[in-house]
């Protein structure tokens, strides 16, 4: 099954991206449609060995990117704070996620989301294969800046399938070494040992999910979950605008894409598209002129 995965995705699907992408897509490539903000996180994922600290996906933050000369900073968890501002929920200021609640408002004036606002050291960013691939320098995205590509939809797209190469390689060490681990005895696939929680207590956990950036954080009070929050990687790239009016990185994207045709607006659905929303059919368009409302569905 794996052999049969490799071999569509080397022989098909990358091959097809690319041909796609310098080809008929490459106006829309050079011009960076949907590039929106120039900033990226990952939290690494897929560890190559023991150590946890050889990754396949590797941990990072770029800030307004400069391709010709890419510089990662390492994550800093304490920096993220998300904001309610215009989010149907009770006026409060931007608070780190272990403080972040849910108390509802649907008569706030300025709101128009459910979704809230994340934000690192203040400014809004872009998480998925895009910010991967580009925190990892990955040579073959690189190859695609030099020959003129500019980050947006394409480059998603063309991440997307670079990145389940890397995974679908690195699969086959990962068979080699369970298969090898299940001939030792005392192997388990999970530990079934009962945990007792402590009394109180803190923590956090951080992955890179398909979609992008996932963040669970956990407070413990009287052996209870007093407070659980998460922050989804649609959440990151959905955001709305934050106190400062510092748009989100879906909206951002959208600013200043071509529409020839209100009736079909092909363009915005495509750069939404290219993020792999998982907000399900949650997407409307509204008519200026007529109030009427277009449904999308992005799945």
């Amino acid at each position: 099954m794996l052999d049969e995965q490799a071999r569509f995705i080397n022989e098909v699907y990358i091959p097809d991206v690319l041909l796609f992408g310098t080809g008929p897509l490459f106006p829309l490539a050079k011009m960076g449609l949907g590039g929106g903000h120039y900033n990226y996180l990952s939290y690494g994922a897929f560890e190559k060995d023991q150590s946890g600290k050889d990754l396949v996906f590797p941990a990072g933050v770029i800030m307004d990117l400069n391709p010709a000369n890419i510089k990662i900073d390492p994550f800093d968890p304490d920096k993220i704070t998300e904001s309610v501002k215009y989010g149907w929920y009770k006026e409060n200021k931007p608070v780190h996620p272990y403080n972040g609640e849910q108390v509802f408002n649907l008569d706030k004036k300025e709101a128009y989301s459910f979704v809230k606002a994340p934000r690192y050291d203040g400014k809004p960013l872009e998480v998925g294969p895009l910010a991967r691939m580009l925190v990892a320098k990955n040579p073959t995205l690189l190859d695609l800046v030099g020959k003129g590509v500019k980050p947006g939809v394409v480059a998603r797209h063309a991440t997307r399938a670079i990145e389940t190469k890397l995974v679908v390689d690195a699969c086959y060490k990962w068979c080699d070494e369970l298969l090898d681990a299940m001939t030792k005895p005392g192997f388990k696939i999970h530990d079934t040992e009962h945990w007792d929680p402590p009394e109180s207590g803190m923590g956090a956990g951080f992955y890179d999910a398909h979609r992008g950036a996932l963040g669970h954080w956990i407070k413990i009070k009287n052996k209870k979950i007093e407070n659980y929050q998460c922050v989804v990687p649609s959440t990151w790239n959905a955001s709305p605008r934050c106190e400062k009016g510092i748009r989100g990185q879906y909206e951002e994207s959208l600013i200043g894409a071509p529409v020839p045709d209100p009736e079909n607006p092909i363009n915005v659905v495509r750069i939404i598209r290219s993020f792999d929303p998982c907000l399900a059919c949650a997407i409307h368009i509204i008519d200026p002129g007529t109030n009427e409302i277009r449904k999308f569905i992005v799945e």
